[in-house]
């Protein structure tokens, strides 16, 4: 079977794409390239909605959080922008570089990008809130959770107790050597509504099951945390 061809090809960068995410419903593409250019573009007209340098690095991940954009670079920052922005109006054959029209920055976050480690976004359902999962700002080697947009830290390095510091390969440690989280995912595992009226599961289980937090690291294992719950201290 032959390999289908491409519905539609957009030039909307000057140098190499390492990410693309659609909007949830889809209306919306955001690309984002190394040099840290990041450009939204409408799905119905395929013309540029925005285009702006939202890192002096390259662009690690994009994503549309309701009526924000949070974008993650390689220089260390986590940025929050408005979604608001006045739609550009453009010739068939305009130059790209000339397009730059940024939204509204909101706040932004110091990150460690060491590992090129992307965060995840875990957006609570029915709130105009989230959890941000990036690696631990000293040590990449575990895990801190954000609460957006009260940029309050809920937990600092988590796994600690759990894994050995980077770099570190003490023989009689218990602790696992994970060397670096490189990748992380968040998932909810257990929904309440689905288990009502399931009598052999209680709700201390549900709650411990529902929410679960995955990292991967060089040594080829993959942890998953269950977070009990988003309050400081439960992880």
């Amino acid at each position: 079977m032959s390999s289908p061809n491409p519905l539609h090809i957009i030039r909307s960068h000057q140098a190499q794409i390492n990410c693309v995410a659609f909007s949830e419903d889809n209306e919306r593409l955001y690309s984002a390239d190394i040099e840290g250019w990041v450009t939204l573009t409408s799905t119905r007209t395929l013309r540029p909605l925005a285009r702006w340098r939202a890192h002096t690095e390259s662009t690690l991940a994009v994503q549309e959080w309701n009526e924000s954009i949070v974008t993650h670079g390689r220089d260390h920052k986590l940025h929050v922008w408005s979604r608001t922005v006045q739609p550009i109006v453009v010739a068939e054959s305009v130059n790209v570089e000339r397009i730059v029209s940024a939204p509204p920055l909101l706040y932004s976050l110091d990150v460690n990008a060491l590992n090129f480690c992307k965060f995840d976004l875990f957006a609570k359902v029915g709130e105009n809130t989230a959890v941000l999962a990036v690696p631990n700002l000293i040590d990449s080697n575990y895990i801190d959770l954000w609460d957006l947009p009260a940029r309050d830290r809920l937990h600092a390095a988590v796994g600690k107790q759990y894994l050995q510091e980077s770099g570190a390969d003490a023989s009689n440690d218990p602790r696992l050597k994970l060397d670096g989280c490189y990748a992380l995912a968040f998932a909810q595992v257990i929904r309440p509504e689905d288990v009502q009226g399931d009598d052999d599961m209680d709700p201390d289980e549900i709650v411990s099951r529902g929410w679960w937090l995955g990292s991967g690291g060089k040594d080829t294992r993959i942890c998953i945390w269950p977070l009990k719950s988003f309050e400081r201290g439960e992880t």
